[in-house]
């Protein structure tokens, strides 16, 4: 243990700066035993002891009456060189002490100034710690207590009863005034009128295009289809007791087939009242019942529209209600031609029970 002869305090053996005064204790230390008694020196008991020798030795008197007539030069002190700098070492780190920020030296607590280079402990830095296994860091926020309280956080257990006591908290309440006059509400008056005529134009052309995005988001995503009906229809050939009418009476027992053959080439025209827009074509394909295998199938249909579209619809050879898009825009008219057809076990010509027409609402 090294003491300070400048403030009397008590060092760890091989410190270089004195951690009270930050003296250098190279110059200003005394090395002690473990235990004794270190023996402290103040300023006033310095001063004291030279007045009583100045006072009590004629010999002194005169040796520096001789000293103040002839004076010696004095050589000057060195200067304090720190220390240098060195990496930080966990091992020579007291228990509670702290790391210097400048050199990275350990120091005991309880120091002001770091023992090696004598800077000050203000930025000093904490004891090293472990490194936390990366579980733990991944189900911190799991465990609370265990997370490193950070500026701001409120311990789980304090409560705001544990705060200093205030005065009672004023609350806010509106005043009303004592007396209303109708030129006081005149201007609010003025403002929220003008605020009203032009916003009602704005509503009601937000609510409109609101609206018509409604519709047409609900057109595209789950669409309702409306049946049209036509006006009459005509066929190329008819075979007798199923007129081209038997195909949009919508009655299932009733069915248009043509004059002769398989019916390939044969055709049904549909005129409308007005011109219409169609978007789905249902077909049900056959003769009714027991007839179905043995009448002919179609197993192609053309359609054509008076806008000049033109399309192939496919069939399947079953006696269910098939239907398929269309995208006709203003037609007055539609043909449907029989290209190919599925071959019936009594060679009876293709027939055609109920076409059903629909479009968008």
């Amino acid at each position: 243990m090294i003491v300070c002869t400048s403030c009397g305090h008590a060092n760890e053996a091989g410190a270089a700066f004195c951690g009270s005064c930050r003296a250098f204790l190279e110059w200003s230390g005394q090395p002690t035993a473990v235990g004794l008694p270190a023996p402290r020196r103040s300023a006033e008991g310095s001063q004291l002891t030279a007045s009583m020798a100045t006072v009590g030795s004629p010999d002194v008197a005169g040796d520096r009456d001789a000293e103040c007539a002839s004076p010696v030069a004095v050589p000057p002190a060195p200067e304090q060189a720190p220390a240098p700098p060195r990496p930080v070492v966990v091992a020579d780190l007291p228990p509670g002490g702290r790391h210097c920020g400048a050199c990275g030296v350990g120091n005991a607590a309880g120091r002001f100034y770091c023992r090696a280079c004598g800077s000050p402990l203000d930025d000093a830095l904490p004891a090293a710690v472990g490194r936390v296994r990366w579980w733990v860091r991944v189900t911190a926020w799991l465990h609370p207590a265990a997370r490193p309280a950070v500026a701001g956080d409120r311990p789980g257990g304090w409560s705001r009863s544990a705060e200093p006591a205030a005065g009672p908290r004023r609350r806010w309440r509106p005043r009303l005034p004592a007396r209303l006059s109708v030129s006081a509400l005149l201007i609010p008056l003025m403002i929220l009128s003008a605020a009203g005529l032009g916003i009602a134009p704005v509503r009601a052309k937000i609510t409109e295009h609101g609206f018509s995005l409604y519709h047409d988001l609900r057109a595209k995503l789950a669409p309702q289809f409306v049946p049209v009906t036509p006006l009459g229809a005509t066929a190329t050939s008819v075979r007798a007791g199923h007129a081209a009418r038997s195909a949009i009476d919508r009655v299932a027992t009733s069915y248009w087939a043509a004059a002769g053959g398989s019916g390939v080439g044969q055709s049904l025209r549909l005129t409308f009242a007005a011109p219409v827009d169609l978007d789905r074509l249902g077909v049900l394909s056959g003769a009714p019942g027991a007839d179905f295998v043995r009448a002919a199938r179609p197993s192609v249909l053309r359609v054509t529209g008076s806008d000049g579209s033109r399309r192939d619809v496919p069939l399947t050879d079953a006696a269910t209600f098939q239907q398929h898009g269309l995208a006709l825009r203003g037609v007055t008219w539609l043909r449907l031609q029989i290209v190919s057809a599925y071959p019936g076990q009594s060679a009876q010509p293709a027939a055609v029970r109920e076409v059903e027409l629909f479009r968008k609402d």
